[in-house]
């Protein structure tokens, strides 16, 4: 099992923080969907 990479514990953390993937994706400086994917990646991993 490989470790999640920084981007996506940082992702995991600013979402429950926030709890909207549009915010956290505002806050990340990326897309709601590009959130949804690292979270689904952390998820299947």
């Amino acid at each position: 099992m490989e470790s999640p990479s920084i981007e996506t514990l940082r992702t995991l953390l600013v979402f429950s923080e926030v709890e909207s993937l549009a915010a956290a994706g505002d806050k990340l400086g990326i897309t709601q969907p590009a959130v949804s994917r690292k979270l689904a990646q952390f998820h299947a991993g």
